[in-house]
């Protein structure tokens, strides 16, 4: 699939919401069942590969290397999601890697300045879509009690325990700038003769990341995936010829991705932009006939202004302060009978005060205020207008504000 018949066939999901995220899964997805090349004419068959990872797993185990694993079932059709294309295998992902849990130490021995004899050590903050070798902590070698708890090249990051969103999120390390261990709450998954490119691209996979939350165990804040739960998951394996065919292709199609995304971001700036400054104009509008005029250029631009619910939240905040200017309706001569709706509000207050509802408290009276209203509106203040109960914080905010009282408002109960 080129470039061209990718956007012909996909580019307008990129443009849907969060549109750019959900291509860049589906070409993960595509990548692990087969569907992203046209298979090689004389590639092998993928269990070519896996022998070849038996023999040289053996030889880790019998030079200690490797510690030799309870065998695990052979795979079942019923553990399938989905088909393979001709010479791609199931295997479970702890017979074709290692998975090394890293280090514990006592939180007083870390350090975040590094110092003499100490060496680096990951936290799950440092996997990012790459390894972030900012913000590092270090601690004594002492700590790492086996070789294979140092990071080496080609080695997939895990995050291990982390919230149910973040839980499963993968880094590749594609340099080891220096000496560096790892913590508890990360693993480091080593393939065995598979492209390191190719298991780190199964590994952010949409497949693998739901297969490895759903086999996390679950506290309140916390998900944490174990070495059992992921040394079981089947996982595609293609012949060894593709799998650097498949990371290129990957690779092409995810600058692809990152240049629609930098078009969007451009676009998206523009378009707040634009917005902004049309709202800006419906705001200063100073009467219903202005504001009508703004609202017209608004409304024929609707559609390219507005692609998300924040944008429309904009424009509902904005009503709401066209509405309490008395700008969304024509002005009628009725003036509002601010004395009558005091007294029906003190008349009340009194009454919640008697039952026991609120406290007596002494009105604070009219703010200064700055914005023009029509001229057949009333100001007060809002506790003149309100009865506030409860949540005295907000109540002691309340009260003193001035408000608007328009011909045909009743009288309200902040509670």
């Amino acid at each position: 699939m080129d470039a061209k018949q990718f956007l012909a066939e996909f580019g307008h999901i990129a443009n849907a919401p969060g549109g750019v995220a959900r291509l860049r899964e589906l070409v993960l997805d595509l990548a692990i069942r087969g569907q992203l090349l046209l298979p090689l004419q004389n590639a092998s068959d993928a269990a070519v590969l896996l022998a070849e990872i038996a023999v040289y797993r053996d030889n880790l185990i019998r030079t200690g290397k490797l510690r030799r694993l309870t065998p695990q079932p052979n795979i079942n059709d019923a553990e399938l999601a989905f088909s393979l294309p001709k010479g791609w295998v199931f295997e479970r992902l702890g017979n074709i890697c290692e998975i090394v849990r890293g280090i514990t130490f006592p939180a007083s021995k870390k350090q975040t300045t590094q110092v003499a004899g100490a060496v680096t050590c990951l936290r799950t903050s440092n996997i990012q879509s790459e390894i972030d070798w900012n913000d590092l902590i270090y601690i004594d070698p002492e700590f790492v009690s086996r070789q294979d708890q140092w990071v080496e090249t080609g080695d997939t990051m895990i995050s291990m325990a982390n919230s149910y969103e973040l839980v499963g999120k993968v880094a590749l390390v594609r340099s080891v700038k220096q000496r560096t261990t790892f913590g508890g709450f990360i693993a480091a998954v080593r393939p065995h003769v598979l492209e390191p490119d190719y298991l780190y691209l199964v590994l952010r996979s949409p497949y693998m990341q739901a297969r490895m939350r759903a086999s996390a165990s679950q506290t309140t804040n916390i998900a944490n995936i174990s070495l059992g739960g992921m040394r079981p998951i089947p996982t595609p394996i293609p012949p060894k010829e593709e799998q650097s065919r498949i990371v290129a292709k990957v690779d092409e199609l995810m600058a692809l991705c990152d240049k629609l995304e930098a078009q969007q971001q451009e676009r998206r700036k523009l378009q707040n932009t634009l917005r902004q400054s049309i709202l800006q104009s419906v705001a200063s509008a100073q009467s219903p006939y202005e504001l009508r005029d703004s609202w017209k250029r608004l409304e024929a631009n609707f559609g390219w202004l507005f692609s998300g619910p924040e944008d429309v939240e904009d424009v509902v905040a904005e009503l709401k302060n066209l509405a309490v200017r008395g700008l969304l309706a024509e002005a009628v001569a009725t003036t509002a009978d601010l004395e009558r709706i005091k007294a029906d509000c003190s008349k009340l207050r009194m009454q919640y005060i008697e039952d026991g509802l609120m406290r007596r408290q002494k009105l604070v009276g009219m703010a200064e205020y700055e914005a023009i209203y029509p001229e057949h509106w009333s100001i007060a203040a809002f506790d003149e207008v309100a009865i506030i109960i409860g949540g005295v914080t907000k109540g002691r905010d309340l009260r003193g504000k001035s408000v608007l009282v328009c011909p045909y408002l009743a009288v309200a109960n902040v509670q």
